[in-house]
């Protein structure tokens, strides 16, 4: 068979026909088309949802029979659906707008009367000093920590841990004169991880607490819970033996932070600067795409929050109403129906067909709530599709494939009418088969374990020296707990308050050396 003797039709789906010749469309000559190819037009079979057309020759003395043709065709078909899924790079933009539209997606910072990350030093703030941390990175390890102060003389101070080293320096001081200012700034991410970041309030947490400007923490392993300083004189043995929190690859990224005063108030939001831009194959056409960060922490991984902007009728624009996109959601396109899925960094973003075929799934808890419980749980696929369920013990129809819980949250009142509010997000990986046309059963919350992490930055433990302490509440092996609150959501009052966990520091002898109350954001 010489390599001239295969040749494709664009743009032609042949029918079948009876006889097993292939038919033409409508305005096709036949006879020319078999001339120009030396031999029959036989139809490949949708192969993952595309269509192609060959020309396969005729032998000098033998016609290609049906057999032939289709062996033929898979084998030229296959490769057809990898281009489709292979993944691609998309390359950073450092700017604010896309063809005079805005790209940035700003969000409100949250603050409290005293720090919530140690910040490293003993340098002391003045009174109506702001504290919090910028939610960038993957997750709370990941967060900036900022000082925000609004009325200081001369102009508002904004404190921006910009290197993630844990402490803040003189350097990274700004006056903020204006009602905006840009800081650079780098930002910790995961590359080839794709579960996205998920950040909640900080908890509204009960009691006293040690004096903030005695915590410390190592670099890279900052938590954003409250910090409890102690004297380990009395508890080295504690000591020795707590965990340690553990380390993962990461790569950091050198990004644009832009902070904005808020128009009442003395409130502050931020955006990530930037944008990625690309291109995907869809249905084997080239489109032109871009991924906007929509929930400004630096990444492009967030199902559900950030965006897919992508140009499916090839004018070179987007459109805002039918070529912009939710990161996961599906994207019809002529007939068929795409997922878009990226990691952290976009260094591998792809679309990939979703097939038709359907299995079920269905979430329970193995305790027995009351009629009024209410749940919201986020799975995605392997995909990368985005599925909600808001019920429990009923069946829900899904795509087949494999899912991961992304979030849950569960409402649920107490013995006393109290509502009690939990959320969840995924801390880990850990799949869920859900085959076509078969029922798959989720057990939700069926193993709680409370771990409690010491944060240190060298192994060597001296009196006096002040140790920060991260608790961990984690079910299923793969969510973590982020808040916990009892009160009606959205209620502000008083009256609506964080579950804690309690520290105790004991010494040698079994007493209590000192203790503390800690949210779990």
């Amino acid at each position: 068979m010489n390599a001239e003797s295969v040749a494709s039709i664009p743009g032609s789906i042949a029918p079948r026909d009876t006889d097993g010749i292939a038919k033409t469309r409508k305005g096709e000559n036949t006879k020319q088309a078999r001339a120009a190819g030396r031999g029959r037009i036989a139809d490949v079979a949708p192969y993952c949802g595309r269509f192609r057309v060959f020309v396969l020759p005729r032998f000098r003395d033998c016609p290609v029979t049906m057999l032939q043709a289709l062996i033929f065709a898979i084998f030229l078909a296959a490769p057809l659906c990898s281009a489709d899924a292979a993944p691609v790079a998309f390359e950073f933009k450092d700017a604010v707008k896309y063809e005079g539209r805005s790209v940035l997606q700003y969000r409100a910072l949250e603050f409290r009367s005293h720090p919530v990350c140690p910040l490293g030093d003993d340098r002391k703030f003045p009174l109506g000093a702001q504290y919090g941390v910028v939610p960038v990175g993957p997750n709370q390890k990941t967060a900036l920590a900022i000082v925000w102060i609004p009325k200081a003389a001369g102009g508002a101070d904004l404190w921006l841990d910009a290197n993630g080293d844990g402490r803040l320096s003189d350097d990274e001081r700004h006056v903020m004169t204006g009602r905006e200012i840009e800081i650079p700034a780098s930002i910790t991410v995961q590359p080839g991880q794709g579960t996205g970041s998920f950040f909640g309030p900080f908890p509204r947490s009960l009691g006293t607490r040690v004096p903030a400007e005695k915590c410390a923490c190592p670099v890279g392993s900052r938590g954003t819970v409250p910090i409890f300083a102690a004297n380990t004189a009395l508890a080295k043995e504690q000591v020795v033996s707590a965990a340690k929190i553990g380390t993962v690859p990461c790569e950091r990224l050198h990004r644009t932070l832009l902070f904005r005063r808020s128009t009442l108030g003395d409130g502050l939001r931020y955006a990530v600067r930037g944008y990625m831009q690309g291109r995907l194959t869809l249905g084997g056409v080239s489109r032109a795409v871009l991924l906007i960060d929509g929930n400004a922490d630096g990444c492009f991984d967030s199902v559900g929050q950030d965006r897919v902007w992508i140009d499916l009728n090839g004018d070179r624009h987007f459109d805002p109403l039918t070529e912009q996109f939710p990161l996961g959601k599906t994207i019809p396109y002529h007939g068929e129906v795409y997922v878009v899925r990226s990691d952290a960094t976009a260094s591998a973003v792809v679309a990939s067909l979703r097939s038709a075929g359907q299995g079920k799934l269905r979430l329970v808890l193995p305790h027995t709530l009351p009629a009024s419980a209410k749940i919201a749980a986020e799975l995605v696929s392997d995909l990368g599709e985005l599925v909600s369920v808001d019920k429990l013990n009923d069946c829900t129809p899904v795509p087949f494939g494999e899912y991961r819980l992304s979030s849950l949250t569960l409402e649920t009142p107490d013995s006393h009418g109290q509502v009690w509010n939990y959320a969840f997000y995924s801390s880990k990986t850990r799949n869920y088969a859900v085959p076509s046309r078969k029922e798959t059963t989720v057990t939700l919350l069926a193993n709680l374990t409370m771990n409690v992490s010491l944060e240190q930055p060298d192994d060597k433990i001296s009196p006096g020296q002040t140790l920060s302490i991260r608790p961990e509440l984690i079910a299923d092996q793969s969510l973590e707990l982020r808040s916990c609150t009892l009160g009606k959501p959205g209620d502000l009052s008083p009256m609506r308050a964080e579950g804690n966990a309690e520290i105790l520091l004991l010494g040698p002898n079994g007493k209590v050396v000192t203790r503390g109350l800690t949210g779990f954001s």
